[in-house]
């Protein structure tokens, strides 16, 4: 059902391409492959940027791409687990030569595991960390230096999550996490 809304607001979107003052931008969506990235990914195209999808299952980016390929803008594919620092600075330099710069980074990695905090060990807390808020410094560092010495008046979205503000039963780890990415901003 998604999907054909999409679709069905493509008229009224393109009629105001500009609305959001992002035409012909260059845009980077980390976990874009699915989910809330794939839609932030097809509107960010729609509102006429171009995008670069990515993905640690590229197939997914790659899916993404074949619609926004019909909307019109450029658009490409990456795999990256960004939990690995060079893995999210590869990533970032590879979408900025791809798209011919960056001016929007929108990151929506994240994951929750349910469990007692408890029972927590140490692994799955610093996996969580990891995943849900070690990624986001990985990638908004890499692009912030990347624009700052491109002179390019970028934007940077760090996804968190409402389990960042109220407690969330079994949710402590990932809570702790989107927390803190509310508090790097």
């Amino acid at each position: 059902m998604a999907r054909r809304r999409f679709f069905d607001d493509h008229a009224a979107m393109t009629s105001a391409a500009d609305l959001f003052g992002i035409q012909g931008r260059k845009a980077l969506v980390v976990g874009g492959g699915y989910g809330m990235g794939r839609e932030t990914s097809l509107h960010l195209a729609l509102a006429g940027a171009d995008v670069a999808v990515a993905d640690i299952d590229l197939s997914r980016a790659e899916g993404v791409c074949d619609e926004i390929t019909a909307i019109g803008p450029k658009t490409f594919a990456f795999a990256a687990d960004v939990t690995d620092r060079g893995a999210a600075e590869g990533l970032v330099h590879a979408a900025h030569e791809a798209l011919g710069g960056l001016d929007i980074v929108v990151n929506i990695v994240g994951a929750a595991t349910f469990a007692p905090i408890l029972d927590t060990d140490d692994a799955a807390w610093d996996a969580q960390h990891m995943l849900n808020v070690g990624q986001q410094l990985n990638v908004a560092r890499a692009a912030a230096r990347l624009m700052i010495a491109a002179k390019t008046p970028g934007a940077i979205a760090m996804v968190a999550s409402v389990s960042g503000i109220y407690a969330a039963p079994l949710h402590g780890a990932y809570g702790a996490a989107k927390a803190a990415v509310m508090a790097a901003v």
